[in-house]
């Protein structure tokens, strides 16, 4: 018999959707909660999983539905989803609206509709510290043998150019003091290709043609290293996969009745190093304290916790993919097909997109934060300031140095400038974009109380 030739057989039926209990968390962003308003002896049911469950069921008018609250009107639950789920086995209820991970075991007492949205297992990891940061952090960008190179040559570039030009050229003779003032602010301005000294000798136009050469490799190869450290190596993991929690015996977390114990067990986890939380706030704590190395959950409510913790941690994965979220109907019941049609027009129609915006969920913190701040505005200030300075002289003072050059190092020189002048863009637009983004942007729900196995299921997964 079709659905809808049952209810109009059956007009006094009612199905009756039996509902998850609000966390005593109390988070805003619940995807299945219910509240007992006492004053008015009436239910009031809201959250993601329930906005969109009455959207379907729009489109099915002829199946009226009622919401019954699973558990006790003062806000405590009668059990898990597993246990809600067993209750549509025993025929006490037709259905389970909520955040309910479709599960191989879990279709053994009840089916599923079509997933609402995705889901999947992903780990939640510490960033590391890589580095404490200050002013002067700039000078660690090249290390020592680096700087002792960079150092030497500079001494050697402007030492052969004063042996070669200062018997011929008046610009670099006159006292020892003045001779080598000039050579130091000579070499010195060739840094930003703003010396004012005309070459005469063509050997030493040789030696600044490597000398400037040079000085745009060393540019590039410090400009990249400044990007690096703004953003990239401040968000590395401390772990990266499985691997390294296995073989390194670390501490992992998982959030109390969830099905999380057994997916580790599969995985051969040592259970000695497993830790079961309550809240988000307590794992929160022992990943900041080093207790716990990473934390296993749904990638959705992994996103809610980076959103509110952004810059902190970062996800790894999804490293198991689920079925998603999807509604639980008894056994055989017309209605898994029905509302898995209305999920499907739902998702291809602009109000699942409005369903989402109503959570004001910001995505671009999820993956990507930079961290510390605090500790990199003396450093940010400081290139940024530096980079116009630059440029603003450069672009003041090029044609007037550059029209003095000789011809045989005219060509070499306006080809750097060009480059040069990209460069002083990319450090100024370094500075100010320093977030990476990430806009990767999937449905999401928050605010369960994810299921511990009960003992029918148990002894299912253990057969």
């Amino acid at each position: 018999m079709a659905v809808d030739d049952f209810y109009a057989a059956h007009p006094e039926y009612s199905t009756r959707l039996a509902l998850h209990i609000r966390d005593s968390s109390g988070d805003a962003f619940g995807a299945a909660a219910a509240e007992w308003d006492a004053r008015f002896n009436n239910l009031t049911v809201e959250g993601y999983s329930i906005d969109i469950f009455k959207a379907v069921m729009r489109e099915l008018p002829y199946a009226p539905y009622e919401f019954v609250l699973y558990g006790d009107r003062n806000g405590s639950s009668n059990g898990t989803y597993n246990d809600l789920l067993y209750q549509i086995y025993l025929q006490n209820f037709d259905g389970v609206v909520g955040d309910v991970t479709i599960l191989a075991n879990r279709s053994l007492y009840a089916d599923f509709t079509l997933p609402y949205t995705d889901s999947g297992v992903s780990m939640l990891v510490p960033l590391k510290n890589k580095n404490k940061k200050s002013s002067w952090t700039f000078l660690v960008l090249l290390d020592t043998n680096l700087w002792l190179a960079i150092g030497a040559f500079f001494i050697f570039t402007g030492f052969v150019v004063w042996l070669l030009e200062h018997k011929i050229n008046g610009e670099f003779q006159g006292s020892p003091k003045d001779q080598l003032a000039t050579v130091l602010f000579f070499t010195l301005s060739s840094l930003v290709f703003a010396h004012r000294e005309k070459l005469l000798s063509n050997l030493s136009r040789i030696v600044m043609i490597a000398w400037v050469f040079v000085v745009f490799v060393l540019q590039s190869i410090y400009i990249a290293k400044l990007s690096s450290m703004l953003t990239i190596e401040q968000l590395q993991p401390t772990v990266r996969g499985l691997d390294d929690l296995i073989k390194q015996g670390y501490y992992v977390g998982y959030m109390n009745d969830s099905f999380m114990p057994t997916l580790l067990k599969r995985w051969e986890f040592n259970e000695s190093k497993l830790i079961a939380f309550n809240s988000p706030q307590d794992y929160h704590e022992a990943l900041s304290n080093g207790t716990l190395a990473v934390f296993l959950d749904e990638t959705p409510y992994l996103k809610i916790f980076l959103n509110e913790h952004c810059g902190k941690y970062t996800m790894v994965g999804p490293i198991y993919k689920t079925a998603g979220f999807g509604f639980a109907f008894s056994k055989g019941s017309p209605l898994v097909r029905e509302v898995s049609k209305g999920i499907l027009k739902l998702q291809e129609s602009n109000e699942m997109l409005k369903i989402d915006e109503k959570l004001r969920i910001d995505y671009e913190s999820t993956m990507v934060s930079v961290k510390g701040r605090g500790e990199m505005g003396m450093l940010e200030g400081e290139v940024k300031i530096v980079g116009e300075l630059l440029e603003h002289e450069f672009r003041l003072k090029a044609q007037q140095i550059f029209a003095r050059a000789s011809s045989s190092i005219a060509p070499v020189q306006s080809a750097m400038t060009a480059q040069y002048l990209n460069l002083m863009s990319t450090i100024k637009n370094g500075c100010k974009n320093n977030k990476m983004k990430n806009n990767n942007i999937s449905h999401i729900t928050s605010s369960r109380f994810d299921p511990s196995i009960p003992p029918t299921i148990q002894e299912q997964e253990n057969a």
